[in-house]
């Protein structure tokens, strides 16, 4: 069975769940890029703005963990974010991601409380995008 997500859905899922507003495009069959606007304020300055673009790239998806791996395009970029990600896991309580030795990601779906019922219920075989729309390749578990 496949479940299909239109990625407009999706933005509007994250902005009703997280109260912030993120850009979504499909990239290829495994990658998706989400985009979000970073304003800090600085002394003299004021507010700065600056759009960050990230590509998410599916690797596989095991049992209820997503690997996958990021790139914004830059090596800066990916340092930054490789800074702000190693910073955020030693600072959070949170077992939903986790970080391997080669940079790789994990996600944990069986940490996040609302797919706890789900997950019970279906196997998740794959995830893949196409044409603005998130593909979840799932099957019933017996």
């Amino acid at each position: 069975m496949v479940l299909r997500l239109p990625v407009n859905e999706a933005v509007e899922i994250i902005k009703v769940k997280t109260y912030k507003l993120v850009s979504l495009r499909t990239v290829n069959a495994h990658t998706i890029n989400i985009g979000y606007e970073v304003s800090v304020k600085l002394p003299l300055i004021g507010n700065k703005s600056k759009n960050i673009s990230i590509d998410f790239i599916i690797d596989k998806v095991v049992d209820t963990d997503i690997y996958l791996r990021y790139s914004t395009g830059m090596a800066t970029g990916d340092n930054v974010i490789k800074a702000l990600l190693s910073y955020f896991l030693i600072t959070s309580d949170t077992k939903v991601v986790s970080r391997d030795v080669d940079g790789h990601i994990a996600v944990h779906l069986k940490e996040v409380k609302e797919m706890e019922n789900i997950l019970e219920k279906v196997k998740i075989n794959s995830i893949s995008f196409e044409q603005d729309t998130i593909l979840v390749d799932f099957s019933p578990k017996i």
